[in-house]
């Protein structure tokens, strides 16, 4: 998000839409016609300027077949969308050149959320030049040099253990007041807190497990916690066994104690039943959720036909590399144990992790969903829609009932009646126990004093072009 940006943004502190490129845009034909008014001069890195037809070809490269961009479901609501993607047309008959600074984009059907996805960073304007010489290396750390964005930094060097970013002089929104920047790559949260103490860092992210009131004293005010729109669960597969057996899922869900969690996790988790969290418009804990209870567990287990665990395999959960990770793995191992299931940890590389949900290999797996924008569809569409299998829907989940209620909630205008279609769908999937719902985050990391003018949103958004450091 610091090296390219889209036609439009969010502001951190309230999660508005705001202009980037779009200077400008006009809604007409009912929700079906967007027309956006580019701002001039504003150019790549490369030095290039950027232009209408740069927009139509980076939103059509995404729903290009060949591509197979995890994002092409974004922009199937572009009207030509769905053909496009399918490999039967040339060109999106929905996207549009005007003018030179001219986009039009036109809609199979109305969509009350499309500003919201327009914001998404994966939407944002490429290079042709430079995607077509990077080939399938771009975005890598192997074309790094062809990193062509227009954001308000420019990467500068990329390594094993760090991104370097720096100034971008010719931002189109001016220049940011940084001169570079450092990304580490640090998979411990220990080794992340020393070098935090030892004066290396301006930021960490997360605070190893239990340390919460130790680092609090130890670096008075510069603990700083944001309560994310960041649902934290394991899934199961719901197409392979044993987790094809809903009364199996249901019995899980009852013997994992959240509470014990979120105390575990100081100021890292915050108690929620459903999939959608609080904080999302009309969202609360209103839903049917499952309690901790034990006797309910082995009920379940017997429905199941494993009673006391008797006859059922060990279960296989697995998760990306992390203290946090772990520690939360090991507390529900002990909490199945429990109840008579047997749970083996598998802690793996978060590249391989991601190979093996795709693949459809895990049986039972971490996932934690960050909303692309402050609206229920973002969770409940791209992780269980049929449509989504195959892209981020790890759990296999198809329920035709389901995706029809997503469609009408998708296809109205009003807000009130989109929400109770929302609570409906997010009812379904509790019911069905796709899986059990751990926590909502809260980012809880430290922030040297120097570091001024930094806004952490919900969305986990940290904009960095107007951060400054005292001297």
């Amino acid at each position: 998000m610091q090296v390219f940006r889209g036609l439009l943004t969010l502001d951190p502190q309230n999660m508005e839409i705001r202009p980037a490129h779009a200077e400008r845009w006009e809604i007409k034909n009912n929700g079906r016609l967007y027309i956006f008014y580019l701002a001039k001069g504003a150019r790549f890195h490369s030095g290039k300027e950027v232009t209408a037809e740069d927009f139509k070809y980076s939103f059509e490269r995404i729903l290009d077949p060949h591509t197979a961009s995890e994002l092409s479901g974004l922009l199937t609501v572009v009207k030509g969308g769905r053909e496009k993607l399918a490999g039967k047309t040339k060109e999106t008959t929905g996207i549009r050149v005007r003018g030179k600074y001219v986009l039009e984009m036109e809609l199979a059907e109305p969509s009350p959320t499309f500003l919201y996805v327009l914001v998404h960073p994966g939407l944002a304007v490429v290079d042709r030049s430079a995607v077509e010489k990077a080939g399938t290396d771009f975005g890598t750390q192997a074309a790094q040099g062809l990193l062509a964005g227009t954001g308000p930094f420019r990467v500068k060097d990329w390594n094993n253990s760090q991104i370097e970013l720096k100034a971008n002089s010719d931002y189109f929104k001016g220049r940011p007041y940084l001169d570079k920047v450092i990304y580490r790559f640090i998979k411990e949260e220990t080794t992340a807190l020393n070098e935090y103490r030892a004066g290396n860092l301006d930021l960490v992210d997360r605070i190893p497990p239990g340390q919460l009131k130790a680092v609090a004293g130890e670096f008075p005010g510069q603990v700083k916690t944001t309560d994310l729109l960041e649902v934290t669960m394991y899934v199961f597969n719901v197409n392979k066994p044993p987790f094809n057996n809903k009364y199996l899922r249901k019995a899980i869900n009852y013997a994992v104690n959240r509470e014990e969690i979120i105390t575990a996790l100081e100021g890292q988790a915050v108690y929620g039943k459903g999939i959608v969290p609080k904080g999302i418009p009309g969202f609360g804990d209103d839903v049917r959720g499952y309690e901790y209870n034990q006797a309910k567990a082995l009920e379940m287990l017997d429905k199941a036909g494993y009673p006391k665990g008797a006859g059922l395999p060990v279960i296989e959960l697995k998760y990306n590399t992390s203290e946090l990770n772990q520690r939360v793995a090991e507390i529900v191992q002990a909490h199945l144990k429990k109840v008579g299931i047997n749970v083996r940890l598998v802690n793996m590389e978060p590249a391989a992790y991601l190979e093996d949900l795709v693949a459809g290999n895990s049986q039972m797996f971490r996932l934690s969903w960050v909303a692309d924008y402050p609206d229920p569809e973002t969770f409940l569409y791209p992780l269980f829609a049929s449509t989504e299998v195959g892209n981020a829907n790890f759990a296999f989940y198809k329920n035709p009932r389901f995706d029809q209620i997503l469609l009408a909630a998708r296809e109205t205008a009003n807000k009130r009646k989109r929400t109770e279609l929302y609570k409906q769908a997010q009812q379904m999937l509790m019911d069905d126990s796709v899986g059990v719902v751990l926590y909502y985050s809260a980012q809880t990391g430290l922030v040297s004093p120097r570091v001024k003018n930094l806004y952490m949103s919900r969305l986990n958004i940290k904009p960095l072009e107007r951060v400054w450091l005292a001297r």
